[in-house]
């Protein structure tokens, strides 16, 4: 009976083992699986990195020649849209604007260009000039291709594409947005520190002439995007296809009075004797009513914070 008893204890004891060691097993399996699996990860990873250590080193060698090239990459990208914006400006072909840029410059390369930032024909150096920004220079060169394209070996009916004026959206009392978003005067500022010229006085002017925006706007300003009452010659007006193109044509004929006569528009004197040539077209023949309605907007503008860009 004892015997018995003690199979029927030692048969029980082996039918709740099996399960036991059964479930050992398989968690044991499950474990070794992981860890191998997780083994290989780790030797995985450890190849990844080992493999972007090698390629890291390789590229160190050869970094400084990439980036370089990688830069100028981007470089020659932002100059050939700065060209690219004010061709539109002008209603150039962009494609031939960018193609003579990228011949007289050799792709941006020429030393010349790299000195002076000026986009022009070896001929035409002494005349068009060096400039302090690359900005600078492309609108020197676009405004240049626009009036004299023969300059460039091409002509009027290959580089501009359209004679039509685009016309601002101009509501009395209301800031006047460019296309670019800045207001008129912020452009104005801009294109003027740009060139070097007196903004505060030079657009006092550009405000007396056209009547902007205190007075009422003259046709001129509306229609033909003249803010400063520029002629093209007896009796003739001079038309631009864009106000960006306008306000560029009015410092440029502010700039080239007052460096060619030596001229301080800042001064009383200097603005005086500024007045004889730009309104008279004769240095001694000065008006001081004009002087005066200059200083009268040059204290307005001056008792507003026009110029900052946000």
């Amino acid at each position: 009976m004892d015997k018995t008893k003690s199979k029927l204890r030692l048969r029980k004891s082996v039918v709740i083992s099996v399960p036991i060691i059964v479930v050992l097993l398989i968690v044991g399996s499950i474990l070794i699986i992981n860890r191998d699996k997780l083994f290989a990860k780790e030797t995985e990873v450890e190849k990844i990195e080992t493999a972007w250590f090698n390629e890291e080193t390789s590229f160190r060698l050869a970094d400084s020649e990439y980036l370089k090239s990688l830069n100028k990459l981007i470089e020659d990208r932002k100059k050939d849209n700065t060209i690219i914006t004010y061709a539109e400006k002008y209603h150039l072909n962009i494609e031939k604007a960018l193609e003579i840029a990228h011949n007289i410059t050799n792709n941006y390369e020429d030393e010349y260009f790299k000195e002076s930032n000026s986009i022009a024909p070896t001929a035409y150096r002494n005349r068009i000039g060096s400039y302090d920004s690359f900005e600078a220079g492309a609108i020197i060169f676009v405004r240049d291709l626009y009036i004299h394209p023969e300059r460039y070996g091409t002509n009027a009916n290959e580089m501009i594409i359209s004679n039509k004026v685009d016309l601002v959206d101009f509501t009395y009392g209301k800031p006047l947005y460019l296309s670019n978003g800045l207001t008129f005067e912020q452009y104005y500022g801009h294109i003027a520190d740009l060139f070097g010229v007196d903004k505060t006085t030079a657009l006092a002017m550009a405000f007396h002439e056209s009547g902007y925006p205190t007075t009422g706007t003259s046709g001129l300003f509306l229609y033909n995007n003249n803010i400063g009452g520029i002629k093209c010659g007896t009796g003739c007006w001079a038309s631009y296809p864009s106000m960006e193109a306008g306000i560029i044509a009015h410092i440029m004929t502010v700039k080239s009075i007052a460096d060619g006569y030596g001229l301080d528009i800042t001064t009383d004197s200097g603005l005086l004797a500024f007045s004889g040539v730009y309104v008279r077209g004769n240095i001694n023949k000065p008006t001081e009513l004009w002087v005066n309605r200059v200083n009268y907007f040059k204290n307005y503008i001056d008792s507003k914070d026009m110029f900052k860009i946000n």
